[in-house]
């Protein structure tokens, strides 16, 4: 059997991109072309790419949407929900955060009890240098680990953790995961007497 190259062949059946480039408004009409039943728009977006020429044998195709991390807003309120289940009042007054003389940023402090933490939102990360602002990956890890030596070597005395999206791109279970960090240490806390 020897390949031979085709003479002529059909119109795809689905829009091309050069098709869409004329016409915008043929993807919106062509969406619901390649939506299966009980599916969402992402899959239906693959689909379509897939389908559309945007993917070829050799090369695969994979769609992959940027994570979506937690506001800084939306965790520190959180975290203060959380400690004040344990007892604890944090305080985002900025004369409050400032009066424990901090080698870091806080967020929040509790200055009864020399407790001081620090949500890592994207924006904090790239600003430690653990990304780029357009990257999409940013290492908290390395970026909280450093901000906690910090404070445990220039103020032994405060209780500090830094806190970060535990599960980018999945809001509810950032939401949880960032609650059960916020519970262990708050536990930690309770058996060293802390608080």
């Amino acid at each position: 059997m020897k390949p031979e190259p085709l003479k002529r062949y059909r119109t795809p059946a689905y829009p091309t991109k050069l098709m869409i480039m004329r016409d915008p408004e043929i993807l919106k009409k062509s969406m619901s072309t390649f939506r299966l039943p009980g599916t969402g728009l992402a899959s239906a977006l693959a689909l379509f790419v897939a389908a559309s020429g945007g993917c070829t044998a050799t090369t695969g195709c994979m769609v992959v949407l940027p994570p979506v991390y937690l506001t800084e807003e939306e965790a520190m309120e959180i975290i203060r929900d959380e400690f004040a289940s344990h007892g604890v009042n944090l305080s985002v007054d900025p004369a409050d955060v400032s009066a424990l003389e901090l080698a870091v940023d806080a967020d929040a402090v509790d200055l009864d009890h020399g407790i001081a933490v620090e949500f890592i939102s994207k924006d904090d990360c790239v600003a430690e240098g653990g990304g780029e602002a357009e990257d999409e990956y940013c290492d908290f890890d390395a970026v909280k680990a450093e901000q906690e030596s910090l404070v445990a070597h220039e103020n032994p005395e405060v209780h500090f953790e830094a806190f970060s999206d535990p599960a980018q791109g999945n809001e509810e279970h950032s939401e949880q995961l960032l609650r059960e960090q916020v519970r262990i240490f708050a536990e930690w806390l309770q058996s060293e007497g802390v608080i």
